[in-house]
């Protein structure tokens, strides 16, 4: 029988209330106050990054621990603990999106994502940086070996990406050769450093019973980024679907050159994150 002297809010099923709504920051927040800098995990920046974006946007998760699993035979190594937030998952489809119909949610979302986006990387670190929240690697399913860098600026964050080209899932060389000139075009003009969710999904997104904005959700990608990188990771996939519609009306419809380009990067690099990649020198790529 369930122990009546146990605090529900050390229950695994408690909900944390809905935070108070409030205005956001666009000033960058820091660093909590005792994130271990020296430790270069996902879950710790991940954390870092919720707290961060906690204390501006009020619906993420707070990073409250975080533990190794020793001898444990399936592949998690970390788990991290965190506060449990109301509301349900948004769920992508082909519905046409209208802002008119939807929810308040739809504005909160695009306020909280606006604001974090006029934030700038604090010192030590250069306004050009490419890195986690920690100055450490970023950290990313869609990134050689799921992590990379830290760079001291776009140029080699692109040149790094592209160094991993693959032509293995391509069907002749004039068609690697077609998709790499587009690829290419990733340096054509410079982009703002911006703070970067990194894995804008809809299932990321929480919505309360009366349409509010409740949770925004897993920030282990999270970090400074080329300011497409948070659009274009995510409208990769599902062209023309409610989400995507939802990615172009936030901000996403500025980056649509760049979504091709990206795109192309994507089709030249998926070996180097699907499986086990050893950076080496791309013979294929000389030109």
């Amino acid at each position: 029988m369930e122990s009546a002297w146990i605090p529900r809010i050390l229950k695994p099923d408690y909900s944390w209330p809905h935070p108070i709504r409030s205005l956001i920051s666009t000033i960058t927040p820091p660093v909590p106050a005792g994130a271990p800098h020296e430790v270069d995990r996902s879950n710790i920046s991940g954390g870092s990054s919720r707290d961060a974006n906690g204390s501006c946007c009020r619906n993420v998760p707070k990073f409250l621990n975080c533990g190794k699993h020793i001898g444990d035979p399936s592949n998690r190594v970390f788990s991290i603990l965190m506060t449990r937030l109301p509301g349900i998952s948004l769920i992508n489809s082909r519905d046409p999106f209208d802002p008119d119909i939807e929810g308040p949610w739809i504005h909160e979302l695009k306020l909280c994502l606006d604001s974090m986006r006029q934030w700038r990387i604090s010192p030590p670190y250069d306004q050009n940086c490419i890195c986690s929240v920690l100055g450490t690697a970023i950290r990313s399913t869609r990134v050689p070996n799921h992590a990379m860098g830290p760079f001291p600026s776009e140029k080699e964050f692109t040149q790094y990406l592209l160094s991993t080209a693959s032509d293995l899932g391509f069907q002749s060389r004039a068609e690697y050769d077609e998709v790499w000139v587009r690829a290419e075009r990733i340096d054509q003009r410079p982009h703002r450093v911006t703070f970067t969710q990194g894995d804008f999904k809809a299932h990321n997104i929480l919505v309360d019973d009366d349409g509010h904005l409740s949770g925004f959700l897993d920030w282990e990608s999270g970090g400074w980024c080329p300011e497409y990188w948070e659009f274009t990771t995510a409208m990769r996939f599902g062209r023309y679907t409610w989400w995507y519609q939802v990615c172009m009306w936030m901000g996403g419809d500025q980056f649509l050159e760049e979504l091709d380009v990206d795109i192309a990067v994507n089709l030249l690099t998926v070996d180097s994150y699907i499986g086990i990649f050893v950076p080496t020198p791309p013979k294929t790529m000389a030109r």
